[in-house]
Formats: structure tokens, C-alpha cells, sequence
């Protein structure tokens, strides 16, 4: 079974009560309140310079919520290269996470995927495997998290879990291969075990 860490970005924001509020609602499970209570922030003139910090815990609120594309989208709004985000004055390691968030969420849905705090979407189904395709996509988001911020620990756990299951299947693909091989095989000797004895049956009837 595979796990997969997301976070919610907290303690950023001071001692402000609609923040609070957002966060407490989080801790409780209440993720459509908390989601409420943290785009109330965003109206909040006071919040005009924790904006990108806000959209992530919104983000984070739709994706225990289930809603993967809203959350999807809105965390693609987060990211972006590091030139780009240094001009736009945007923080790094919120950055970092977002692109973390956008692997984990590319693989939420694939079987065999199981998320810590996800939803029920990624819940395992075991013995299946995950899309070779959002995997490799997952992955390029998880190194672009550690390009921004090497000591994102969340994107390198996920990263280097991706690379464990890629080899394992692979391994376990190799040892399918070399027993069908040895069946291969097997069966040839039987054929030509079977050729062998129909000829010598034919060479004794002959001589009768």
C-alpha cells in the first residue's frame, strides 16, 4: 500500500481569529467551514499580503473535500518557476508545497494510492497499477517541489516512494518475465520429449 503526505500550511498568519477560525474548523474535520472561513480572509484587507498562503489552505480545504480539480486548479495558480515567483514576490516554500500538493493529487484517484488525510478517492485498492503516465507526471511535480526548496521533506518522501514502487514493479515485472521464460522452456522440452518417444513408437512398430 502506498502512502502519501499533504499538509496544511499553518501558524503563518498571527493570531487573527477568521484565520483561527479556518484552522480550527481544518483540525475538525469541518473542511467545508474551513474553507469558508479562510476565503473570508481573503476579503480582508488585512490578508492583502498572506494571499498565496490563504490559497493554499483553500486549496487544501477543497482536496479533503474531494473537490480534486478545484483544488487542482487552484494550486497550479501557486506555482511556477522560481524567476517568476522571486518577481512576483511570492514565497518559495509555499511554492514548494503546492507543487507537492499538485503530485499527490495527480495520483489520488489511481488505485493501489493511499493519501494520509486525502479523500476517499485515494483510498487503496491493492494488487493494481497506478498509470505509468501520472506517475511520471506526479514525479516531475515532486522534483519541481525540491528544486524550489531542497528541504521539503513531504516532496522528497513522495518522490523517492514513487522511485521504491517503480522498481519493485519493475522487479516483479523481470521475475514474470524469466518464469514465463522457464515455462517457454519447459514446454519445449515436454514437446520434444513427446516428439521423441512418437518416433521411437513409430521405429518399433516398423520393426514388428
Amino acid at each position: 500500500m502506498t502512502w502519501l503526505s499533504i499538509l496544511l500550511i499553518g501558524g503563518l498568519f498571527g493570531s487573527v481569529s477568521v484565520i483561527d477560525q479556518g484552522e480550527s474548523a481544518y483540525e475538525k474535520e469541518e473542511f467545508e467551514q474551513a474553507e469558508n472561513h479562510f476565503r473570508d480572509a481573503l476579503k480582508d484587507p488585512d490578508y492583502e499580503t498572506q494571499t498565496q498562503n490563504v490559497n493554499f489552505n483553500i486549496a487544501q480545504s477543497l482536496y479533503r473535500q474531494d473537490s480534486l480539480t478545484a483544488s487542482k486548479n487552484l494550486y497550479s495558480k501557486l506555482v511556477g518557476p522560481r524567476e517568476q515567483l522571486v518577481r512576483r514576490n511570492q514565497n518559495l516554500t509555499t511554492a514548494s508545497w503546492s507543487y507537492n500538493n499538485l503530485g499527490v493529487i495527480t495520483l489520488a484517484s489511481q488505485p493501489g494510492v493511499q493519501v494520509n488525510g486525502g479523500p476517499k478517492a485515494a483510498m487503496a485498492q491493492d494488487g493494481q497499477n497506478m498509470s505509468e503516465g501520472q506517475v511520471e507526471e506526479a514525479k516531475a511535480f515532486f522534483k519541481d517541489a525540491l528544486r524550489l526548496d531542497p528541504e521539503n521533506q513531504l516532496a522528497r518522501y513522495n518522490y523517492e516512494l514513487l522511485l521504491r514502487r517503480q522498481q519493485k514493479e519493475m522487479e516483479q515485472q523481470q521475475e514474470q518475465e524469466e518464469e514465463q521464460e522457464d515455462q517457454q522452456e519447459d514446454q519445449q522440452n515436454q514437446d520434444q520429449q513427446n516428439q521423441d518417444q512418437n518416433q521411437d513408437q513409430q521405429e518399433q512398430q516398423q520393426d514388428q
